[in-house]
């Protein structure tokens, strides 16, 4: 029972991995377009929209690359849409 009642209250998440290059628009830009990306992600799954936050965000440079980029990582969780 306890197993159900868990799997029942359990957050929906959506998570995104991908690499980024910064560009004219920046840092900035880039994290919000990932962390939006996450959000629907989670969204998709059944997350409410409302209640989806960012649970976990990494940014790892990448200096092997002919152009500023990064790789980026970002996971969104929120409760079941009811």
């Amino acid at each position: 029972m306890a197993n159900a009642i868990g799997a029942a209250i359990a957050a929906v998440s959506g998570q995104i991995d991908r690499i980024y290059h910064v560009g004219d628009s920046g840092r900035d830009a880039l994290l919000a377009r990932a962390q939006d990306e996450a959000r629907a992600e989670a969204e998709r799954a059944g997350a409410d929209p409302a209640r989806t936050e960012i649970v976990e965000l990494e940014e790892l440079p990448l200096a092997y690359l002919t152009t500023p980029s990064v790789r980026v990582r970002v996971k969104a969780a929120g409760p079941l849409l009811s």
